[in-house]
């Protein structure tokens, strides 16, 4: 980390630089689909990651030299079907999931990697099954309802010196269900309402703790964030070519999962809530341009206990974007864009006491090429954060020293894609 004059100084320096760090990621994913009739469908995903991470760390503190491979595979069936229920159109969704993550880690005491340290294993297993059901109530008023269940077991193994740290494992069980209606009215306008529970599993690296500095096991006494999500809004074609959008919302959690950086541990939180908005509108007066923008204000705070009313550290309050696309002849178009993100409370300092994060606006371009005579095809160049503006979008605070992390300046990004 850096502190905050370091950071504004320079923010690429390092007090340890020659420690180094570098990531190679391969996904890869088949979907085979196929439709039975008008009203039936079915499809099924097969999904595949590795994820491999190499760190050198060697300052004298440090002294350590880790590999590590995340793997990942998920399959995913689905299945949709529409049919009539007295007269009215109903549409029907079901699928499940199941995925395995893997991790393997191996730390060693120099940089050739011969003397082995440490290893870990980290495995986590998640299988859920889900259905929904929109049912047109009128032709323009529809309710929906649905639901989930899900399992998850995390567990893992250390070894440290030829011996064995822990061999543990955790399994959590959940659910969660929602109810909508919407009122569709006019051209592509919509008012809606949507009450729901929601839940969240803790990653694999925030359930086990396996970096070789003491403590390290299987948190067993983490627990999963669950909680209830409001939202009331709608949408409006104002004309053609124009359209807003406004949507109020309240979610309110218990056990919220954080890092705290004073245990080097993730920990349940106190009872927090989220209360805010999200308006958006988006502009197409011709073929030629089209704007858009949103904003967001978001008032996280906690909802109980010793930091009642305070706000959540690393949640900024606004966030807004905006964004121009100019179409080109030939196939050209070119997007111009700004990200601005308001302060926020630094993590770990949940009574506030410390300093915030500085807010940031960023700036954007992508130039875009699609060319009429070669459909299917689609390829970009993009500069993101093109003023270089430094920033961090994270920083902690252990009640002795703020410690803040650069994000990227100027970056550069080039892609293209097929479909066929």
């Amino acid at each position: 980390y850096l502190t905050k004059e370091q950071m504004l100084e320079n923010p690429r320096q390092s007090t340890n630089p020659d420690d180094r760090a570098g990531n190679r990621l391969y996904t890869a994913n088949l979907t085979v689909s196929s439709e039975f009739g008008e009203s039936s469908r079915a499809a099924v995903s097969f999904l595949y990651g590795r994820k491999n991470n190499d760190f050198d760390f060697t300052t004298t503190y440090w002294n350590s030299f880790v590999d590590s491979t995340i793997d990942t595979f998920g399959v995913t069936p689905s299945g949709a079907l529409d049919f009539t229920v007295f007269g009215r159109k109903d549409r029907l969704l079901v699928g499940a999931d199941y995925y395995t993550d893997k991790l393997s880690v191996r730390r060693f005491a120099e940089i050739e990697r011969t003397t082995e340290t440490m290893s870990a294993t980290v495995e986590k297993s998640t299988i859920g099954a889900y259905l929904h059901n929109e049912l047109g109530l009128t032709e323009s008023l529809a309710l929906g309802a649905g639901g989930r269940i899900e399992q998850a077991t995390i567990g893992g193994e250390m070894s440290s010196g030829g011996s064995l740290v822990f061999d543990d494992d955790t399994t959590h069980n959940a659910s969660a269900a929602n109810v909508s209606l919407t009122y569709n009215f006019r051209d592509k306008s919509k008012l809606f309402a949507k009450f729901g529970t929601t839940y969240r599993y803790p990653f694999v690296d925030e359930q086990v703790s396996y970096y070789g500095f003491g403590g390290d096991q299987v948190l067993t006494n983490l627990t999963e964030e669950a909680g209830t999500d409001l939202q009331l809004g709608g949408e409006i074609a104002i004309s053609p070519g124009l359209k807003a959008g406004l949507t109020l919302f309240q979610m309110k959690l218990r056990d919220e999962i954080a890092y705290n950086p004073a245990t080097w541990r993730n920990e349940n939180l106190d009872k927090t809530q989220r209360r805010g908005a999200e308006a958006a509108v988006a502009w197409k007066p011709c073929a030629y341009f089209e704007f858009a923008g949103n904003y967001t204000f978001a008032r996280a705070e906690f909802d109980g206990g010793a930091n009642d009313g305070k706000d959540i550290p690393l949640v900024p309050r606004q966030t807004a974007s905006v964004s121009a696309t100019f179409v080109l002849p030939r196939g050209f178009a070119i997007r111009l864009g700004a990200r601005h993100t308001g302060e926020a409370t630094l993590g770990g300092d949940y009574a506030n006491a410390g300093s915030r994060l500085s807010a940031y606006t960023l700036a954007d371009i992508m130039l875009r090429y699609a060319p009429e005579n070669m459909e299917g095809f689609d390829a970009f160049i993009a500069v993101d954060n093109v003023f270089d503006k430094q920033y961090a979008s994270v920083g902690y605070w252990d009640g002795m020293q703020e410690a803040y992390y650069p994000s990227a300046g100027r970056a550069f990004r080039i892609g293209a894609s097929y479909r066929f």
